[in-house]
């Protein structure tokens, strides 16, 4: 009987529990969150803003589940130290737990911006249940939101926040990664639906210091205005991985992981945030509720020994609909190497339609105001590695005002 141990909140836990116990009923299950919540969808935090989803309806899984599958759970726990030698965690007050198998999802701790004032009262982060319920009970006390955004998840927030009736100010640092992938005339259009949903925007602009005597009053920004504010939201915050330092856990910017989210130690995955994976780091590093499916599955099938039941590819898709515009990214949008791109662009029905091509065949899209029936062609399309005449056919419709062939 193994011993696994899973670290984290990640909406990937349910599906990689569900995924082994179906095979397995023998292995002891152990989930660790930092929180005193069970697993959620962080992609639905700005509808859990608007109460349009309550926060059952949040969660990955009710509580019954984790009952049914007999998962033992360790809730609101800060981890001091993990021995990977002795396969041993340390939590506070020196709490020990044993593993022969440890996924981590989750370090429990997000390090903010450098930016002058950033630990003040009233700075957040967006990436735990934790953080948003304080946002919210907040709001009764606080008339605008400033909201810096260099990921998607940012301007989702900023929607939310401006249905519950407050002042939302987006400041967008010139960097952004998701506006950094569009054409100017996209990231126009956008802009221009953000401002007339009376969302004021700042772009190409950033946060230099937050002002305030212990409490958040004001940020100064690159351009030296000053604005006054309650509260301040960093959309991107970088996992802490301080626990790893000086333990054989090979770490880049994130733990490294091949194709299963195996780390370079045999006993020990990493997926979700944690992980550097090519395709969980192109476009905006943001990973939805189906993508974070496709990982839990994976690494299920790899705790089991089955890899060959998981696809070649963990298609990332990514977006949501903001206003009137619903924008999707798919797969690699943003690569790290050149690749032939094709933009077809019809201003008058703001649709729009980008592929990113590589050796002949279509690896990533970015689509704007495109029908499901189409984006789920594109899709097969990125996972099945099509080239060819069908995707010759799709790269040469000429239904756009703009098209463009060129190499990024």
């Amino acid at each position: 009987m193994k011993k696994i141990v899973i670290l984290g909140c990640s909406s990937a836990v349910a599906k990689v529990i569900e995924t082994v116990r179906a095979v397995d009923q023998t292995s002891e299950f152990s989930l660790v969150t930092f929180e005193e919540h069970l697993p959620y969808q962080r992609h639905l935090f700005p509808e859990f803003v608007t109460k349009s989803r309550t926060y059952e309806e949040i969660l990955s899984k009710p509580s019954s589940f984790y009952k049914d599958h007999h998962v033992n759970l360790i809730s609101n726990k800060k981890i001091s130290r993990i021995n990977f030698r002795k396969s041993l965690i340390v939590m506070e007050e020196n709490e020990q737990l044993n593993y022969d198998i440890l996924v981590i999802t989750e370090t429990g701790e997000y390090k903010f911006p450098d930016i002058k004032g950033v630990n003040k009262f009233g700075a957040f982060g967006i990436k735990t249940f934790t953080e948003v319920n304080q946002i919210i009970n907040q709001l009764s006390f606080v008339d605008t939101i400033v909201i810096r955004s260099t990921l998607w998840s940012g301007i989702k927030m900023a929607g939310a926040f401006q249905q519950r009736g407050k002042e939302v100010i987006l400041v967008i640092p010139q960097d952004h990664q998701v506006l950094a992938q569009l054409d100017p005339q996209v990231v126009g259009t956008i802009l221009r639906s953000l401002e007339e949903k009376g969302i004021r925007v700042y772009p190409e602009n950033d946060i230099v210091e937050i002002l305030g005597n212990g409490e958040v009053k004001a940020v100064r920004l690159k351009s030296k205005k000053v604005i006054a504010t309650e509260i301040v939201i960093f959309d991107h915050t970088k996992v802490n991985f301080r626990f790893f330092t000086d333990t054989p856990l090979k770490i880049n910017e994130k733990i490294c992981v091949d194709h299963f989210f195996r780390t370079n130690l045999q006993n020990v995955y990493a997926l979700d945030e944690v992980s550097e994976l090519s395709e969980a780091q192109q476009g905006d590093f943001e990973i939805d509720g189906t993508g974070l499916i496709q990982q839990g599955v994976r690494v299920g099938n790899s705790l089991l020994g089955q890899e060959q039941l998981s696809s070649a590819t963990v298609l990332c898709v990514r977006g949501g609909r903001l206003h009137d515009l619903l924008i999707q990214f798919i797969g690699q949008t943003n690569p790290p190497e050149p690749f032939q791109k094709c933009v077809q662009w019809d201003p008058l029905t703001c649709v729009y339609k980008k592929f990113l091509i590589k050796e002949e065949m279509l690896a990533g899209a970015i689509l704007i105001n495109v029908p499901q029936q189409e984006q789920e062609q594109i899709k097969g399309f990125i996972e099945r590695k099509i080239k060819g005449a069908e995707l010759g056919h799709l790269l040469g419709e000429q239904n756009s005002q703009s098209v463009e062939n060129t190499s990024v």
